[in-house]
């Protein structure tokens, strides 16, 4: 089991080596150069790459919505362009067990932000959007990874990033189940102030000029089929 740990490590750790070589060698100064490096890495991942794109976006608008200085939005933007690339080095587990989001799933998902981490913040135009990427798996009420910082303490932009990931990915959920997409929106209600900051939530609501749904994890019954 040891020997077979130490070989996962190794694997990861020249993944992570390549990965971060092509940045390096891309030398990425842009946001458009940082979008081609990101569409030659996703060539064969249609959907992995529309995810960024959509992320990116959502994020903005929030931000937008908060007044986030230009400056930092932009940053927030190539953050969100990021956030996924640590998936290369660390896969996610097969489709069913993705679906959950619970602790194992943050988890993992902090090991996989590290990685993208570790990747921006030695390229000088991306070490801004580091900074907000390694705080966002971080919860509200201090529950997240990988310091369990909590309110205010965590960066506002890493607290919309984390709004903005996990409705693209629970509305992803949604469609594969033919749930209502509606059931997104009440699932994240339904962590407002736990795992997200109301202020962003209400941000986000706005921009969507979307009226809050019931509070229905979107999990429950009610939620999936009526």
């Amino acid at each position: 089991m040891n020997e077979r740990v130490s070989q996962g490590r190794k694997s990861e750790a020249g993944l992570a080596g390549r990965l971060s070589a092509a940045f390096a060698e891309t030398g990425v100064g842009s946001t458009v150069a940082l979008e081609g490096l990101l569409a030659r890495l996703y060539r064969d991942d249609v959907e992995g790459l529309g995810h960024l794109h959509r992320v990116a976006a959502l994020a903005t608008r929030i931000g937008d919505e908060l007044e986030i200085p230009a400056a930092v939005l932009a940053d927030l933007e190539r953050a969100a362009l990021l956030h996924d690339i640590g998936r290369f080095v660390v896969p996610d587990p097969p489709a069913l067990a993705a679906t959950r989001h619970d602790g194992t799933t943050l988890r993992r998902r902090a090991v996989q932000v590290q990685v993208a981490c570790g990747i921006a913040r030695a390229i000088p135009f991306l070490a801004p959007a580091s900074a907000i990427l390694e705080a966002s798996v971080e919860c509200f009420d201090g529950t997240g990874y990988p310091d369990g910082r909590r309110g205010e303490a965590i960066p506002l932009p890493a607290r919309v990033l984390h709004l903005a990931d996990t409705l693209d990915t629970l509305h992803a959920i949604c469609e594969a189940m033919d749930a209502p997409t509606e059931a997104t929106s009440a699932a994240v209600v339904h962590q407002t102030g736990s795992r997200f900051d109301p202020a962003v939530v209400s941000a986000w609501l706005r921009s969507e000029d979307a009226v809050p749904p019931p509070l229905v994890p979107w999990w429950s019954s009610g939620a999936r089929w009526n």
